[in-house]
């Protein structure tokens, strides 16, 4: 018995219809097809139907369509999982990332949830995007926030299409190189200089109001902590026999499993876990901090994880937060100049203002003093990076270049001036 032939499906134009094409009632056309990767039908978890459909006003242009489907198969291309909003796959970045630290997971779901959840970028498909999709959000971002800030957000985006082309989901990261139209514009961060610092300490010390953070300005100026290391300082940590302090933990107020609170937890890095030297001078302004929180009452009330006794804390006994301690330094350098504006107004001179201070600007202005120190004594600078609590040698070294920049033009100064004596 001979088999039949099956007759070519034609369209209303007489147009020969290949396989998985149809003309609509319409007059426009459809194609069906399942998603394959390397052989396997790509399985999508909200149809029960894997067979995905596409449409076309026209045969030529759905044969363009087809010919793209095509391709995505020969590249193995998940077409399926390219239909991925970028917000969804944000989120599956995120949610796969378990060894980041909890603090730079609550800064990624901020960046989440403040920028990118429901924005049009992030409604749009991982597979659609194109650079200047992405030029065009990263410049909306930049209308009232920092390229500075940019750059956290695109170190979130960047890692979520990277994870996207990993698994075949899209052709290309549409955010490789599109940093490089956004300069950094920071300013660099300036230490203090030793007659600011001179200036900035007398005051402090003789004022009213702001003499309880005199200790803290010394100590971390002696210390180079990182202000959630300070803050997370117990009385335990002081060994004042031996003359050390033991830095293995950080207490920061931060947001953590949808509310605001103390947090306590192991340093990030390994090389942040670390003993460093009490100098005297630091051993006068921890004592002195001592008596001053026992003589105006402010005993530490509570506990942070296992951690408590510790060394600043407020009136109500709750250890320093970075905010509120940069809200005051900000509020103690406008009284200054504005007692200096007074003063240099009397005296018929020119004002010693001080500039902006931070927890950061004290902590860098003790690691720009002890490179000055390390490079006139020609000490190990290995020996600095263990106290400072860098990862890099590379991050210490960049303070140290700077911080010591001035001395190397004076040494060319006396180098000159001795050549010009000796006729050479």
């Amino acid at each position: 018995m001979t088999k039949t032939k099956k007759k070519n499906r034609k369209d209303s134009k007489g147009k020969v219809l290949r396989t998985g094409e149809s003309e609509r009632s319409n007059g426009t056309y459809m194609y069906r097809y399942v998603p394959k990767i390397r052989g396997r039908s790509v399985n999508s978890p909200e149809k029960k139907d894997n067979r995905i459909t596409i449409y076309a006003k026209t045969l030529p242009e759905l044969r363009q369509k087809e010919l793209q489907i095509t391709q995505d198969i020969i590249e193995e291309i998940d077409t399926v999982n390219g239909n991925k909003t970028v917000a969804s796959m944000t989120k599956l970045y995120i949610d796969l990332k378990k060894n980041l630290h909890f603090t730079t997971r609550e800064s990624y779901l901020s960046v989440y949830r403040c920028h990118i959840k429901d924005s049009w970028f992030g409604e749009m498909y991982i597979k659609d995007v194109t650079k200047t999709d992405v030029i065009l959000f990263y410049n909306e971002i930049t209308e009232d926030l920092t390229n500075s800030f940019l750059e956290n957000v695109h170190r979130i985006i960047h890692g979520c299409f990277d994870l996207a082309l990993e698994n075949h989901w899209i052709r290309f990261n549409p955010t490789q190189n599109v940093m490089r139209l956004y300069p950094a514009n920071v300013p660099e961060r300036q230490p203090y200089t030793k007659e600011q610092e001179n200036l900035l300490l007398n005051f402090v010390k003789n004022d009213g109001t702001y003499y309880i953070y005199y200790p803290l300005i010394i100590c971390f100026l002696e210390t180079m902590l990182r202000a959630s290391e300070m803050f997370g300082l117990t009385w335990s940590n002081i060994d004042f026999i031996n003359n050390t302090i033991t830095v293995d933990h950080q207490v920061l107020y931060t947001r953590y499993e949808g509310k605001y609170q103390f947090i306590a937890s192991k340093v990030k890095t390994k090389a942040g876990n670390r003993v460093i030297p009490l100098t005297q001078r630091a051993k006068k302004a921890f004592l002195y901090q001592r008596k001053q929180q026992i003589s105006l009452n402010r005993q530490p009330t509570i506990q942070v994880g296992s951690y408590s006794d510790f060394v600043f804390t407020t009136r109500s006994g709750r250890p320093y937060t970075v905010p509120n301690v940069d809200k005051y330094f900000s509020r103690l350098i406008k009284a200054y100049n504005r007692k200096e504006a007074a003063l240099a107004k009397k005296e018929e001179r020119d004002p010693i203002s001080l500039p902006h201070l931070t927890c950061h600007v004290l902590r860098h202005t003790g690691c720009s003093n002890f490179c000055k120190l390390f490079y006139k004594e020609r000490l190990d600078i290995k020996i600095l990076q263990k106290w400072m609590g860098h990862a890099s040698i590379e991050i210490t070294m960049e303070i140290y270049n700077h911080a010591t920049e001035a001395d190397q033009e004076d040494a060319l100064k006396a180098i000159e001036q001795a050549r010009q004596k000796l006729c050479l």
